[in-house]
């Protein structure tokens, strides 16, 4: 009789242990963000922050945001690294092709489109305008 109460305890112990980690899991993804792209399938969508003006020979900075399929910022270190291109390249030109930040050189004036692109995910573009 005692062998089969303590298997009983033990049973309830270890659905009680399962049930709280994957509480407190939920709870801290929710929080966080950590997980957000590993658990919902990786980055859905970008966002690009960056200057809408510039000056000849400035040096200016974009940088992008993912979001995973639920719209939760992915905070993971890493996992945003798109891959950047411009359009009309005679006015300005991007000093790397990848990564979560680039920088872009203003050569001429004119209307720069941004554009970063990863993955599946929905590309986000941004303009420059350089005076």
């Amino acid at each position: 009789m005692k062998k089969r109460v303590s298997g009983l305890i033990a049973l309830f112990f270890v659905v009680g242990l399962i049930s709280g980690c994957a509480f407190i899991a939920e709870k801290t993804r929710g929080k966080t963000g950590v997980g957000g792209g590993l658990i919902t399938g990786g980055v859905a969508s970008l966002t690009i922050t960056g200057p809408t003006r510039g000056s000849v020979g400035e040096v200016v900075t974009f940088e992008a945001q993912g979001y995973d399929s639920r719209a939760a910022a992915i905070k993971r270190p890493g996992a945003v690294n798109p891959e950047w291109s411009i359009e009309n390249s005679a006015s300005g030109k991007l000093n790397s092709k990848k990564g979560r930040k680039v920088t872009m050189k203003c050569l001429a004036p004119g209307v720069v489109t941004i554009v970063a692109k990863q993955g599946k995910a929905e590309e986000a573009m941004t303009m420059i305008e350089i005076k």
